[in-house]
């Protein structure tokens, strides 16, 4: 065993296979009385069941009488630290304020509640650190009272009072994500009961939550079953949730009750399982995980929302009063958020009509009212991206989307003059011209070394002859002989081809519309300069191109940044117009499109899709209301 002592602090910790063969105080005997060994074993067994790395014990000293020099401890800080050195994992410290010898003396004027929080600060504030304070006399109260604060709350707190829990705890501020839990100890069995205490804000009422019980092994051996029993009355929450304190009655009235009570609370909650282990002192019932999301109960509380029209995920109802009515698919799932929890709620609509995104260094849309504490709640599809989540704390995604590109569809009217001659394509003039050149050459060859022809005839008649076939004019020439009539025919023949590939062509064209666009995707959008790429304003698509390792969508990004800007759009409606007036192609979520749009012909959805990704709702960079909404 090792013991490290450093100013109000005392380190121990175990060597090898961490376990002890001999405690060893400074102080010498170690005085136990009766009911601080039955706190001291809940707390020992607190420790296993949540499995703490850390563990404080802050002394709150009763040590009159001691002999100058030695560390002086009170007893159930001697038994605690007795009992967690037992177990393989904890290293324990000791806060106190003590004058130790050959250590230098705290700094003039500086109390006890300073040094102990100024050590506390100086812990890594991470879930597997506990902070144990025993409360008994004014004393310890007081002492509580000065170390414990809003900065303290990250700390995972366990509070042992003998019999209730004392009104005086009204005077300090829990907040919704403070990791307090108050343990009351009553009865000659020293069985306990744990509590949580929270208010949603500072001018709210105090709520009081019963989450579990400790019997210690004397109660778990006389009983024989193992089962624990208390808290049968169905109406027990509502009686602990108005109130601040527990009087003997009502923990009298906790022992007259079955056990029932915590399974069917956390049942219904269906947020946690509730646990029961045999430890070494006794049977702790409680349940493991962070007891934040427990804490739905957020009455009073109003929240600023602001949020944008984007159908069918947020649907707006403007009233008279500037404000709107969410309704749609992320507007229910707000509402039940709301009707869950008990919250009330004003949205708006954001003041520059703007998604988020950072400009010139400055976040600008619903994000940026959140940063800048216009707003608390984003009650919008936002994409959940890397720089958002750097400012304001993202919900889990609730809608999956990707986006596509839309432009024009062609019209008959854009190809009102080109009808007729479209269907000769350069391929088709090539195959005609060496057809013309290889049936001119044989016919000049053939008539003229031909012996039953009278006349011989010259290249430019040859050439007229072909022509007239192919214009279905035919020819004054006489052909005489056999290979020239067979030249004719196929010249003839060609001509009956020509017809109907143009007639059959054009009939299809004027029947069945413009073909469809060439256009794939981005890379032939950045090849063409007269297609113009936009997107909304203030949306995630700035972050997915700019930051994109992607040459092309890095080029779309710099071409849309040369323009200035000019190609963005104020919403989805203004896209829209654009798509219809100029050669305009628009970047947008797919299902808003398909929603409001697509029963539109004149629009055109390319194939691709890019940047599949989640969105949900938005709060305040450390809103304590984030693990709740998670799990509600």
């Amino acid at each position: 065993m090792e013991i490290y002592s450093k100013p109000f602090t005392s380190y121990i910790k175990a060597k090898n296979n961490r376990r002890f063969s001999r405690l060893i105080f400074i102080s010498g005997a170690m005085d136990v009385v009766p009911s601080a060994a039955g706190d001291a074993r809940l707390v020992a067994d607190y420790v296993q069941f949540y499995d703490f790395k850390q563990v404080y014990v802050i002394d709150g000293g009763s040590g009159a009488g001691r002999s100058p020099g030695s560390i002086v401890w009170n007893p159930w800080t001697l038994q605690v630290l007795s009992l967690l050195v037992t177990l393989r994992a904890p290293h324990v410290s000791v806060l106190a304020d003590r004058k130790l010898p050959g250590l230098a003396p705290a700094a003039h004027g500086e109390s006890r509640a300073t040094n102990i929080s100024g050590q506390l600060n100086q812990s890594s504030k991470s879930s597997s650190e506990l902070v144990v304070q025993r409360i008994l006399t004014q004393a310890d109260q007081m002492l509580f009272l000065q170390v414990f604060q809003d900065r303290e709350s990250e700390l995972s707190w366990l509070l042992v009072f003998g019999g209730e829990i004392p009104s005086y705890l009204s005077r300090i501020y829990f907040p919704l994500n403070n990791k307090v839990t108050l343990a009351t100890v009553t009865g000659e069995k020293g069985e306990a009961f744990l509590w949580v205490s929270y208010q949603v804000s500072r001018h709210l009422p105090r709520h009081t939550r019963l989450i579990g019980r400790w019997s210690p092994s004397t109660h778990h051996t006389a009983h024989g079953s193992g089962q624990l029993r208390g808290l049968e009355n169905p109406d027990i929450r509502q009686t602990f949730h108005k109130s601040n304190t527990m009087s003997e009655d009502r923990v009298t009235h906790l022992h007259k009750t079955s056990e029932n009570f915590l399974r069917d609370f956390y049942t219904k909650l269906k947020l946690f399982k509730l646990e029961k282990q045999v430890l070494r002192h006794g049977i702790l019932e409680a349940p493991r995980g962070d007891l934040v999301p427990t804490r739905y109960d957020l009455t009073g509380l109003h929240l600023r929302c602001t949020t944008l029209q984007l159908e069918p995920f947020t649907i707006l109802e403007h009233q008279s009063d500037g404000s709107v009515l969410l309704s749609g698919i992320v507007g229910d799932v707000f509402a039940t958020l709301q009707e869950i929890t008990n919250f009330t709620s004003r949205c708006h609509v954001a003041k520059d009509r703007s998604w988020g995104s950072m400009v010139a260094g400055r976040w600008n849309g619903m994000v940026g009212e959140l940063v800048s504490g216009q707003a608390d709640v984003v009650a919008a599809p936002l994409d959940i991206t890397y720089h958002r989540s750097t400012v304001v704390d993202l919900l889990i995604g609730i809608v999956r989307d990707g986006y596509k590109m839309v432009m024009r569809r062609p019209s008959t009217s854009d190809y009102m003059w080109t009808a007729y001659t479209k269907q000769f394509q350069p391929d088709v003039w090539l195959v005609v011209v060496a057809a013309v050149v290889v049936l001119v050459a044989m016919t000049f060859v053939m008539l003229y070394f031909s012996q039953e022809q009278e006349n011989h005839i010259s290249i430019v008649d040859a050439l007229s002859m072909i022509t007239g076939f192919l214009l279905g004019q035919g020819t004054t020439m006489s052909v005489v002989g056999m290979p020239a009539r067979v030249v004719a025919f196929i010249c003839l023949l060609l001509n009956v081809l020509l017809l109907a590939h143009y007639t059959s062509n054009l009939i299809t064209a004027l029947a069945v519309g413009p073909p469809l666009p060439s256009i794939t995707g981005l890379d032939d959008i950045n090849r063409n300069p007269s297609l113009t790429l936009g997107y909304v304003k203030g949306s995630a698509l700035n972050e997915y191109l700019r930051d994109s390792t992607l040459p092309t969508y890095r080029k779309a990004y710099q071409l849309i940044e040369a323009d200035n800007f000019e190609s963005l759009t104020e919403g989805v409606a203004e896209g829209v117009r654009r798509v219809l007036r100029e050669p305009y192609i628009f970047l947008e979520w797919e299902v808003p499109m398909a929603f409001n749009h697509g029963q539109d012909c004149r629009l055109y959805s390319l194939p691709t899709t890019y940047f599949l990704s989640q969105a949900s709702l938005a709060l305040r960079k450390g809103s304590p209301l984030a693990p709740l909404f998670n799990i509600l």
